[in-house]
């Protein structure tokens, strides 16, 4: 089986995340989030930058470690086109993004929990001076990839790519991620759908605008978030669960049938359900007693009326 070198990910320190917030990680902090990540509970990803959405991946964590001062992560699954990508030069800088101890999120609470690993461009990452990420094999034919300046010294002899190759590969990665990208919205809006669909107390034609809240909120590039302490969550989830949450809609309409009634009730006539709109108690049961008079003496409404009401 070929053999991937760790990719070293993140170090002991004072760091400052992307939100702004300063955070102290001492060795204790790394070494339980080695002893706490387990693939089955959360399998981080490899991914481009560090998307609001872990998808796609490109490659997958199956294993830390804390090795030399640092947290190390064990890839597995690597994407060949990504390798392809990544030898290119298209991506030359690593990153980490963790889970915080107390985001309803975190797989297992109350420690640092690694979301994903994300490989970067142009930006420099959080955490400078960590060794070069590679990805090698000892099979043959494949390729090892550098992609950290400076690059390391190595006896691997790397292709060389010369700049209209560049130019065109980093053309190429541009034009698959924003299919990429598409591909996702496309199929967050239909989820989106599917769901607004599934929530009883949105109206038909209210749903067209509860899908757009969705999609806009789900497009953030950094997720909006509400909530206090352990409630804290992305703004689209609490949207979502006030959807669900809608109560169905008041169905008017006849209340009231000839099947519908109560079996010592005699059955109203078709004259009674017309009549009875509007009536009370006590109109209806003249109206009976009109008819009555019209059948047994063979006159109109009118002529009826006139006798019975007094």
């Amino acid at each position: 089986m070929p053999q991937t070198p760790p990719l070293q990910i993140f170090k002991p320190g004072l760091h400052t995340a992307m939100n702004g917030a300063v955070l102290q990680f001492s060795e204790a902090d790394l070494q339980k989030t080695v002893a706490a990540y387990d693939p089955t509970k959360h399998e981080a990803p490899l991914v481009v930058g560090h998307p609001a959405h872990d998808d796609p991946a490109y490659g997958w964590v199956q294993a830390l470690q804390f090795a030399g001062g640092a947290l190390d992560a064990i890839p597995a699954q690597v994407n060949p086109d990504f390798a392809e990508m990544v030898a290119s030069g298209a991506f030359k800088k690593i990153s980490a993004s963790f889970y915080a101890p107390n985001s309803p999120a975190n797989p297992v609470p109350g420690i640092y929990y690694l979301r994903h690993v994300g490989f970067l461009g142009a930006t420099a990452p959080a955490v400078k001076g960590m060794r070069a990420p590679q990805f090698a094999a000892t099979e043959e034919g494949v390729l090892t990839f550098e992609f950290a300046e400076p690059p390391p010294i190595t006896t691997h002899q790397e292709p060389t790519v010369i700049e209209s190759e560049k130019d065109a590969l980093e053309a190429e990665n541009t034009r698959l991620r924003a299919e990429l990208a598409a591909a996702r919205r496309t199929a967050v809006h239909a989820a989106n759908v599917a769901f607004c669909e599934s929530c009883a107390g949105v109206l038909p034609d209210h749903r067209a605008l509860a899908v757009e809240i969705a999609d806009q909120l789900a497009a953030q590039p950094v997720p909006l978030e509400f909530g206090e302490g352990d409630q804290k969550a992305p703004l689209l989830t609490h949207f979502k669960a006030f959807l669900k949450a809608l109560a169905a809609p008041v169905q008017f309409g006849e209340a009231a049938t000839r099947e519908r009634a109560a079996p010592d009730q005699p059955a109203a006539s078709d004259a009674d359900a017309q009549f009875a709109d509007t009536a009370t108690p006590e109109r209806l049961a003249q109206h009976r007693a009109v008819l009555a008079y019209m059948a047994a003496h063979k006159t109109d409404y009118q002529t009826a009326a006139n006798a019975v009401v007094k």
